[in-house]
């Protein structure tokens, strides 16, 4: 199925899980601020929120504000960086733990 991360358009398995996604994008065990839909997932829920099709995800390293997006083979394929004032947006929701 399809849904948008940061803006792109990519391909996830149907039953994925915020977490399987952030997962493929590698950032597993990161900091993380993830907001589907325009509400934020609390990374206590990452791994129990189910994607479906025509998601608007929006993930970004909560120091950084940029997601690195990795290839299957581990290699990096892009670093998005979103608009800073977005991330900032993001970051200063309390719900974020």
């Amino acid at each position: 199925m399809e849904i948008r991360v940061n803006g792109e358009i990519r391909r996830v398995q149907e039953g994925s899980a915020v977490a399987d996604l952030l997962a493929e994008l590698g950032a597993a065990g990161k900091r993380v601020a993830v907001e589907r839909n325009g509400e934020i997932v609390p990374r206590s829920q990452h791994a129990g929120t189910r994607l479906a099709a025509g998601d608007r995800i929006y993930a970004a390293d909560r120091r950084t504000g940029a997601v690195h997006v990795f290839s299957p083979d581990g290699k990096l394929e892009h670093v998005c960086r979103p608009d800073p004032g977005d991330v900032n947006d993001a970051l200063d929701s309390p719900s974020l733990t």
